[in-house]
C-alpha cells in the first residue's frame, strides 16, 4: 500500500486534469481544505459554476486540452480524464518530474493514494484497501461512522485539555504515563461526570 501520512493542503498548488464527477469531488474536497486548485479540462461538470462562485479566489478553471507546461510549479496532480492514453501520459510527465501524482482508479499510474476518510473534529478515521475495492472502504467508513459519532469531537477536546494539564504537571514520567493511558481506555465511556474525575494533575 505505502507509507500513509496526512497532507496539510492548504495553499498548495493543485492541478486536476479533467472536469467529470470525480474531478468535480476531488476539487470540492481540496478546496475545504483550503488548497489553490487548477482544473484542466474540455468540458466541466456543470456544479463547477457553482463551486467557482463559492471559491473565487482559490479555483482557476482552464478549458483546454491537457499539456506538460500546466505542471508547472504544482505540488499535487489528480489525473482524472477517464481517458487511459491521457492519464498515463500526465502520469508519466509527473513522474519524471518527481511531482506526486494520484491516477484517480488507477494504481499503476498513481505514486499516492486517497484513502477513504472522515472527521470529528480534529479526529480523523481513515480507510485503504490499496485500490483494490473503494465499495469495501467506503462499507468500513460507514460502519466506523456508526461507532464514532459526532460526541467524539467533544471527548477528544476534553482529553486534550485534560492531557495538556497533566503534561504540565510536576508529576513523574512514569505516573504520567500511567495516568494518560488511563485516561485513554476511558474514551468512549465517558459522561458528563468525567470531566470532573479528579486526575490528580492539579
Amino acid at each position: 500500500m505505502g507509507y500513509a501520512i496526512a497532507v496539510d493542503v492548504k495553499n498548495m498548488k493543485i492541478l486536476i486534469v479533467g472536469g467529470g464527477k470525480i474531478a468535480l469531488r476531488k476539487c470540492r474536497d481540496l478546496l475545504k481544505e483550503g488548497a489553490d486548485v487548477t482544473v484542466v479540462s474540455q468540458k466541466f461538470h456543470e456544479d463547477f459554476l457553482e463551486l467557482k462562485e463559492e471559491y473565487v479566489n482559490n479555483l482557476l478553471m482552464i478549458e483546454a486540452d491537457y499539456s506538460s507546461q500546466f505542471l508547472k510549479g504544482m505540488q499535487l496532480i489528480f489525473a482524472a480524464t477517464g481517458h487511459g492514453a491521457t492519464d498515463s501520459r500526465i502520469s508519466e510527465e509527473c513522474r519524471k518530474l518527481g511531482l506526486l501524482i494520484n491516477g484517480v482508479g488507477n494504481q499503476k499510474l498513481s505514486n499516492f493514494m486517497n484513502m477513504s476518510s472522515f472527521s470529528r473534529g480534529d479526529l480523523t478515521l481513515a480507510v485503504s484497501t490499496g485500490g483494490k475495492s473503494p465499495a469495501i472502504s467506503g462499507r468500513i467508513i460507514r460502519e466506523l461512522k456508526e461507532h464514532y459519532g459526532k460526541e467524539w469531537e467533544e471527548i477528544l477536546n476534553a482529553y486534550g485539555e485534560k492531557r495538556e494539564k497533566i503534561l504540565k504537571s510536576d508529576m513523574n514520567e512514569e505516573s504520567r504515563r500511567e495516568l494518560l493511558k488511563n485516561l485513554a481506555n476511558q474514551c468512549g465511556n465517558w459522561d458528563k461526570d468525567w470531566e470532573r474525575n479528579d486526575t490528580n494533575e492539579d
